[in-house]
């Protein structure tokens, strides 16, 4: 200790100043004393778990000011509850020369009470022939807060991975797992464990693997990622699961590829409903395209969006691609009246449906006519995107339209004509009405006259032969008065038959006959079973009576001229 403090000379040369170093390091143990002091490691020696020595370090580390403090204490004082029965455990160890562990960490104890975690390493020396244990203290503070934030990182990320839907994994360049997230038990019904050393084609049909594995081999030998490679795997339970997995390569630091990190999920569910709504677009497209009405899509700056054939056809062009390659503006090159258009898209305005029969000009100039129905689709915000809807060909039915309703104007100027006729009519059979009624009551009169003529007649001519025909008694002279009655008789009837027999009608018997039936309003069929004749010979008999009348060729009813005429 006495050369503790000896001043080291300045060297002249090199060679004398490495020997007299290695001189005065043979013969003094201060330069050993002054490692030991001033080392950053703490250092302690003791016996039996009593201490002898520490250095400036170690009395740092525990918070002491000065060596008196701790020489000849127990180092179990030092050493946190949780971690003292271990240590008197090697201690005692020790002291029996019993094996104990060379290096080992616990939780110290800091003069102040506070716990420190420490790395310790131990060996045993002799000093003045007694074995001591010399110990090596390092302080774990820094690395033990290291470590906790990576195990707390590792546990967050791995929660992170066990939790995510998804399925994590690591391969090594061969594709053989060398980590799986618990989530695989999800995709395919096996465990992690289950796994580990396997491939993933190892989980799939003969042909899909050789198919993926080309695709995973060319990745590692160019070390690039792969997105989103679509495959099927094998379910435990034998149904196939379709899924999607990305992976990106990760290296040593020498740069060499050590294999890929991929995640994976499962799409099959995804692949149904795509499948589902492929077979519901073919369907629903089939049904637009074969549809017997035109369907479109068009812009509002009057550019055709989409159509169907029957849309294409219904206009005259060969095809929708010759349509909506031709057609730049509706509104100008499909409108009879390019303002319709417009003024059918003002009546949209507010409204998500729109009825309107428009006049369209087709491909090769000829007219036609639509019923359109058109929606309006809008954005988010209420702006209109496009326009779509349905379109009929009303043609056939406007020309069908424009015929009745000639066909109507026709009818009712034939009616206001036919009226104007029976109006006419009417007025002249009213004329006749009256003449009628005139003649009838003439004949009313002239019947009167007549009928008080015969019973005068009668009462001054027959009468008094009668009378005189019941006092006869000859047949002679019955005789004689029988036919001075017949002939008053005859000159009674004369009134009623004289127009008949007159000079400008001369009717038969037989005519007579019939022609009073007519008048009393019988029937032909009716005249012939009174009359004991054929239909045929009654109608014959009509005929003549007309001809006789002067009224063959005419309208004129035969019984309504007979009564008119009083014959």
């Amino acid at each position: 200790m006495e050369n503790e403090n000896r001043p080291i000379h300045t060297p002249v040369d090199e060679a004398g100043t490495r020997q007299r170093l290695i001189t005065e390091l043979m013969s003094s143990d201060a330069w050993l004393r002054a490692l030991v002091d001033e080392s950053p490691v703490g250092i302690s020696i003791s016996l039996d778990g009593v201490t002898l020595y520490a250095n400036r370090a170690c009395l740092r580390l525990f918070g002491y000011n000065d060596l008196s403090e701790i020489i000849g204490t127990s180092q179990l004082t030092r050493v946190a509850p949780e971690s003292s029965e271990t240590v008197a455990g090697y201690i005692l160890n020790r002291a029996r020369g019993d094996a104990a562990p060379a290096s080992y960490e616990i939780t110290g104890l800091r003069k102040d009470g506070v716990p420190i975690p420490l790395y310790v390493e131990v060996t045993r020396i002799s000093l003045m022939e007694v074995p001591v244990s010399v110990a090596f203290f390092a302080d774990f503070s820094e690395k033990k807060k290291i470590e906790g934030a990576l195990r707390a990182s590792e546990y967050r990320f791995r929660s992170l991975v066990e939790s995510i839907d998804n399925f994590i994994s690591e391969v090594d360049v061969s594709g053989r797992c060398t980590y799986a997230s618990p989530k695989i038990y999800d995709l395919i019904g096996y465990s992690p464990e289950e796994v580990l050393g396997k491939s993933p084609f190892d989980f799939m049909e003969p042909a899909e693997a050789q198919r993926v594995s080309k695709v995973f081999l060319l990745s590692v030998q160019k070390e690039e990622p792969f997105n989103s490679l679509e495959h099927t795997l094998r379910h435990r339970n034998g149904t196939p699961v379709i899924a999607e997995v990305s992976g990106r390569p990760f290296f040593d630091g020498n740069g060499k590829l050590l294999g890929y990190r991929t995640i994976s999920r499962d799409i099959t569910m995804r692949k149904q409903v795509e499948e589902a709504l492929i077979a519901a677009e073919k369907k629903y497209r089939d049904i637009v395209e074969n549809a017997v009405e035109g369907i479109f899509q068009t812009m509002p700056d009057g550019r055709v969006l989409d159509a169907n054939p029957a849309m294409a056809g219904i206009l005259g062009y060969e095809s929708v691609r010759e349509l909506k390659e031709t057609i730049r503006d509706i509104g100008l090159q499909i409108y009879q009246d390019p303002g319709m258009r417009a003024e059918h898209l003002r009546s949209l305005e507010g409204q998500v449906f729109g009825r309107v029969e428009i006049q369209v000009r087709r491909k090769d100039g000829t007219a036609g006519w639509l019923f359109v129905n058109t929606r309006v689709v809008r954005d988010g915000e209420g702006k209109t995107l496009y326009y779509e809807g349905f379109a009929k060909d009303i043609t056939e039915r406007k020309c069908l339209e424009e015929k009745l309703r000639k066909a109507k104007e026709d009818l009712e100027a034939r009616v206001a004509e036919r009226t104007e006729e029976l109006n006419r009519r009417s007025a002249k059979l009213e004329d006749l009405n009256v003449t009628l009624r005139t003649i009838l009551d003439q004949r009313d009169q002239v019947g009167k006259l007549l009928e008080q003529q015969v019973l005068a007649s009668i009462n001054q001519l027959v009468k008094p032969l009668l009378h005189t025909l019941r006092k006869t008694r000859t047949a002679a002279e019955r005789e004689s008065l029988l036919n001075m009655i017949e002939a008053s008789l005859d000159e009674v009837v004369l009134p009623f038959t004289s127009q008949l027999t007159g000079e400008k009608v001369r009717l038969t018997q037989s005519e007579l006959q019939i022609a009073n039936c007519i008048r009393q309003g019988m029937r032909s069929k009716e005249i012939a079973s009174l009359l004991k004749l054929s239909k045929g010979t009654i109608d014959f008999h009509r005929n003549n009576i007309r001809r006789k009348l002067g009224i063959k060729d005419r309208k004129t009813s035969l019984r309504t001229h007979l009564i008119l005429t009083g014959q």
